[in-house]
């Protein structure tokens, strides 16, 4: 019982990380354009 509960905590850890790095990488590319176009414009 142990284990399986300590590896559904894991499974949405591992979920929660995997959205928040999407996230930054989503806002992370978002920025460098915002960058990229006020410098180029």
């Amino acid at each position: 019982m142990f284990l399986s509960f300590n590896f559904r905590d894991i499974f949405y850890l591992y979920l929660r990380i995997s959205l928040l790095q999407c996230n930054a990488l989503f806002f992370r590319i978002l920025f460098n354009f915002l960058i990229y176009y006020t410098i180029y414009v």
